[in-house]
């Protein structure tokens, strides 16, 4: 049940977005509306999504809340999935019939 949850934070690409923001440096959620184009309740629907899943964090700045990647195991996750698709990049284009 864990992995269907964690997967499907991966699979939303609302999700996905705000994730590869916020690998770049930390943000708060006025931030990450303003770079991703979506309202404010999607983004925050999905940040608080991310951070009951724990691929997130938030901390109070003043009266705003930041936003942070978990570095500790988000990054690396991250990392590995780049290094899986570059490496078989032509035989997913192949099997999906993508150019």
């Amino acid at each position: 049940m864990t992995h269907n949850i964690l997967f499907r934070a991966f699979s939303n690409e609302i999700r996905r977005e705000i994730l590869q923001t916020l690998e770049r440096h930390e943000r708060c959620v006025n931030e990450i509306v303003k770079e991703l184009k979506y309202d404010q309740t999607t983004i925050s629907h999905n940040l608080r999504y991310l951070n009951e899943c724990r691929l997130v964090f938030v901390h109070k700045r003043g009266k705003q809340r930041i936003y942070k990647i978990n570095e500790r195991t988000v990054r690396p996750l991250m990392k590995l999935i780049d290094k899986h698709l570059q490496e078989m990049e032509e035989d997913i284009k192949k099997n999906f019939n993508i150019d």
